[in-house]
């Protein structure tokens, strides 16, 4: 975040993978740890090419099981608490908040909600905000 540079992730030195759908994580998996924490939505998110039949999509109980295995996975419905907090575009959002509620981020989860508020139109705040804070709470439950 800001005007820094920084250098790519090694193998094997990620404080967190952060993914909108299972299999997502599961293709940056080698970046992991037993530290690490693994926030997917647990929603698939169905490519073009298995909605033709060229390939098909992995089971998805089969997907979380082999993620659960490299670290500290965190199984979230972002698709529905995203409708929840107003809009599905927001769970992007929703799944930040859960990365800052992980205990990974070297800085107070109330910064990165201000840095997110100050780039959304004002009109879509609230939105933002509430799905934020769903974020937040999900992963302290």
């Amino acid at each position: 975040m800001g005007n820094v540079s920084s250098a790519l992730v090694a193998t094997g030195t990620a404080d967190a993978i952060i993914s909108t759908e299972p299999v997502e994580a599961l293709r940056y998996i080698q970046y992991s740890n037993k530290n690490t924490k693994i926030i997917t939505d647990i929603t698939p998110v169905i490519p073009f090419t298995v909605s033709v039949g060229m390939e098909k999509y992995p089971d998805i109980k089969q997907v979380l099981k082999e993620l659960n295995k490299y670290g500290k996975l965190y199984k979230i419905d972002a698709v529905k608490i995203a409708k929840d907090a107003g809009a599905l575009i927001t769970r992007n959002i929703f799944l930040l908040g859960a990365l800052a509620a992980a205990g990974v981020l070297p800085f107070k989860s109330e910064i990165l909600l201000e840095t997110i508020l100050e780039n959304v139109p004002a009109k879509f705040r609230d939105m933002n905000k509430k799905a934020f804070e769903s974020g937040l709470k999900a992963i302290k439950e």
